[in-house]
């Protein structure tokens, strides 16, 4: 595992949002092996809030065998219930999924796409900014 960040789901900021969101910690995983649905070098996986949520307590650094499916249909997340853990855990896990493959395809663009939320989300502020300046200074022509 290689990085975890406190999870931001800018979908919630947005006034009468209906969608839930997950709120706990984005966690940045090198793969190693993968036995079903993911192919990529790296992977984005949602946990919840450790403590009073389902969350996992990931320690970067520490090796980790990890059940994930999407949540909403767009972040992949995992938690308590399923059996996720550590890798030196997992080696009744591991004797039933057997070998898995090597990721074959580079690391998904989760940063880029993060990013290009972000951007739009400047870019409609730059806009309003543009628009505001725009008709004070027509104000001021008067």
């Amino acid at each position: 595992m290689l990085q975890v960040n406190k999870h931001t789901n800018w979908r919630n900021w947005i006034p009468f949002w209906t969608s839930p969101g997950i709120w706990g910690y984005d966690v940045m995983f090198e793969v190693q092996t993968a036995w079903k649905g993911v192919d990529q070098t790296q992977v984005l996986i949602v946990t919840d809030g450790v403590g009073g949520g389902c969350g996992i307590a990931f320690q970067p650094g520490d090796d980790y065998l990890v059940y994930a499916s999407y949540w909403e249909g767009s972040d992949l997340a995992t938690n308590i219930c399923t059996r996720t853990t550590l890798l030196a855990n997992a080696a009744e896990d591991m004797q039933v999924l057997g070998a898995g493959a090597a990721p074959t395809s580079p690391a998904d663009s989760v940063w880029t796409r993060q990013l290009g939320v972000y951007g739009w989300i400047a870019a409609i502020a730059a806009a309003g900014a543009l628009l505001m300046f725009y008709v004070s200074s027509q104000k001021r022509r008067r």
